[in-house]
């Protein structure tokens, strides 16, 4: 494990070997455990699982670092529980996400105000992707694919009708089709994939990528469509915590480039499959009918607001 600057300001760090983090984070909960909690009052009631959680770790072994760990997390008034990404497998992410629920909870600091557990994110808006249906069994919003309600509803909304079907994550997308166009991303650098992710772009029979930074992508590439930067164009961003923001273009994009919005509009209107926007505004309002949850934030992003809160989706 490398020392990195934030293991360097932490007030105690516990070193692991890359991918065993989660050994790390049983050590930390068969220490909390000891620790006589509940008897004490200084956590929450167990709940259902607490007796048969203290059996199944009886045995792990929890180092003396590990064990002042606990005490000092048990002793603070308030505490946050951090999740970074990491470039393992999706499913060990949940299961040391999982325990770092459980230590929050056996420690009392779960679902109590100024306390909790926060799962971040390798990009800044992946809330607002998901949202947008990137989920490959999903539907914008988060409808289920097979709700014939709400594909009547997009339909409705896109003109063209939604297949029932789930869609390819982003793994399969790579490994099964022979096109593939990329949106500002970098396939091997941010999929646990890895140099897999490379091998598959390098073998596809054409590959266009939209982006305004030379990467390995890029590189790949068949056709390499200029966009804007981040800086350079405007949009909005959903944070973490379910608020909206409005992003401002600071400056005007170089030669040709053209915000990326516009540029994938122009593709989708030409294979007859949307697009034609000639606003950011335009995008966001087809959001709002496609997401009715998005719809309560339009007149405070548009009337130069900075952002504003999701509300509850109503029914299509």
């Amino acid at each position: 494990c490398v020392r990195t600057q934030m293991a360097r300001v932490a007030s105690r760090f516990l070193q692991t070997a890359p991918g065993s983090e989660g050994d790390a984070i049983n050590g930390l909960l068969a220490a909390a455990l000891r620790l006589g909690l509940e008897e004490g009052g200084q956590a929450a009631a167990p709940c259902a699982g607490y007796d048969s959680l203290r059996h199944e770790l009886g045995d792990v072994n929890a180092t003396d670092e590990m064990c002042a760990a606990a005490e000092w997390i048990a002793e603070a008034e308030r505490a946050v529980f951090l999740i970074g990404p990491t470039g393992f497998r999706a499913d060990q992410l949940r299961r040391d996400t999982a325990a770092m629920a459980t230590l929050a909870a056996i420690t009392g600091h779960l679902g109590r105000p100024g306390r909790g557990l926060l799962t971040l994110l390798g990009r800044s808006n992946v809330r607002g992707a998901c949202d947008m249906g990137l989920v490959p069994d999903r539907l914008p919003g988060y409808k289920r694919i097979d709700d014939a309600k709400a594909r009547q509803g997009l339909q409705l909304v896109w003109g063209k009708a939604v297949p029932p079907g789930c869609g390819l994550n982003a793994e399969r997308m790579l490994e099964s089709v022979s096109g593939l166009i990329v949106l500002a991303d970098d396939p091997a650098a941010v999929l646990p994939m890895g140099q897999r992710a490379r091998a598959a772009m390098e073998k596809m029979e054409f590959m266009t990528v939209l982006e305004a930074f030379v990467t390995p992508a890029v590189k790949a590439a068949h056709a390499v469509l200029p966009i804007a930067s981040f800086a350079e164009t405007e949009g909005t961003v959903t944070s973490m915590e379910r608020r909206v923001q409005r992003v401002r273009a600071t400056a005007a994009p170089p030669g040709e480039a053209m915000d990326g919005w516009k540029v994938l509009g122009e593709l989708c209107a030409r294979f007859d499959a949307g697009g034609g926007w000639s606003s950011a505004a335009e995008v966001f309002h087809e959001i709002a009918w496609a997401v009715p949850r998005y719809s309560g934030t339009l007149p405070q992003l548009f009337d130069e607001g900075w952002g504003s809160p999701l509300v509850e989706e109503p029914e299509w």
